[in-house]
Formats: structure tokens, sequence, C-alpha cells
């Protein structure tokens, strides 16, 4: 039933009448598990053939696999499954696949043509992938946070604030013995926020994106120090 699931799941699970839903849900989605997990398997089956027995197999695997990533993969809205065959590919390949795929995911979170909602997705999995992937080296952990932490800077000094701040204090609209008044004031200040959220949703996926990975990889990325930072110290 809903209550077991959210987002588009839930709501298609309302429209079924209870009876039915039990005799013959489980089974469906049963089904479509299994058809998907043999899919995913043959799918992995063919990328270590062209990975390993195929002589420049990886690469022409690699550009079409991004491909598909970035016209549907990336947008989808909570996809589960999929991108690991691009994960895949950069244990599989890391010299050739995954500096790439950061690469690609931060050109496109910096790409002011690009949809809000795609630079945020892109934000998304490039904290997944650097907190996560652990076959990362170091320095591109530290690559990629320098270039989401300058992104962030620079986008706090572009924006002008009002030096009243952005939003007025709800309880300077309210009128005492007011319930109606104080309801709308925090109806406005709700949708002023709501606003703002919309408008810089790309900086706050950034930051959260910066802070995620820091959760993951904070104290081994003070343990590890670039030698030349060792040297310094050691003069």
């Amino acid at each position: 039933g809903m209550g077991a699931r959210g987002g588009w799941e839930g709501a298609a699970a309302a429209n079924r009448h209870d009876a039915a839903d039990a005799t013959t849900s489980k089974p469906a989605v049963d089904e479509t598990a299994n058809k998907l997990d043999s899919m995913m398997e043959l799918a992995f089956a063919h990328l270590h053939r062209r990975c390993d027995q195929q002589p420049g197999g990886a690469q022409h695997a690699w550009q079409a696999l991004l491909t598909i990533f970035e016209r549907t993969i990336l947008n989808t809205h909570r996809s589960k499954f999929s991108q690991f065959l691009v994960f895949y590919m950069c244990l599989k390949q890391p010299d050739l696949c995954a500096r790439t795929f950061v690469e690609f995911l931060l050109i496109r979170l910096k790409d002011q043509h690009q949809p809000s909602i795609t630079r945020s997705a892109c934000a998304a999995y490039l904290a997944s992938f650097l907190a996560r992937a652990a076959f990362l080296p170091h320095s591109l952990v530290l690559q990629a946070l320098e270039q989401l932490t300058t992104f962030c800077h620079d986008y706090c000094k572009s924006v002008t604030v009002p030096a009243k701040g952005l939003t007025r204090s709800a309880s300077s609209n309210v009128v005492l013995g007011s319930k109606s008044s104080a309801a709308a004031a925090l109806e406005a200040e709700a949708s002023a926020l709501s606003s703002l959220t919309a408008k810089h949703q790309v900086f706050y996926a950034s930051v959260q994106a910066i802070l995620y990975v820091l959760c993951y990889h904070l104290e081994s990325l003070l343990q590890h120090q670039p030698q030349q930072q060792q040297q310094q110290q050691l003069q």
C-alpha cells in the first residue's frame, strides 16, 4: 500500500484495489525485479568482455555508457541500479573512466546553461561517487572538493543580499490577537524561503555534496598530506 512506499510508486499503488493489490502486486514486483537483475547481469558481463577481451573496447564502451548516462540516467528521479554500470566501468578502468566521470559531473554542475535540476543531480552523483568509491585516489577527491568549494565561494560572492536580510521576520507581520494574520505571515515566510531554495538549489546541492564527502573522508584527508607539504613542515 501507499504507506510502505513513497514517490510515484506509492501514488500508483494507491490507485489499485486492496484485493487486487494483495493477490497481484507482489508477484508482479518480483517478476520485474528478476528481469532487472537478469538485464543488469547481462550488461555487466558485456562490459567485462569489452574491457578485458577486446582491444580498445573499454574506450568505446565508456563513451557509449557516458552518453547514455547523460541522456537517460542522470535526470531519472530515484534511479537506483542503472548507474552502477557506470560505477563498474570506473572500477574496471579507473585511469580511463573515474577521472573522466568526475570531470564530466563537475563541468555540468558549473554550466549555467544546464537546467538547475540537472546541475543538482550532478552534485548528488558527485557526492555519492567521491564518498563511496574506495578505489579513488586521494588526489582526485581533493581536486574535486577544491573545485566544489571554489564554485560555492564564487557563487556566494556573486549573490547580493539586501542589507535587511533575505526575508522579513514572520513575527513583524503578526497582529496581536489575530490568528489569521499570524498564519498568513508564516505562509508568506515559507513561500519566500521556498522561492529562495529553488533559486539557489545548485548552491545548496553543492554544499551538501561537500559535507557528504567530508563525512566519509575527513579523517583520511586530514592524515593525507602531499609530499611537498610534508617536506616544508620538516624544514
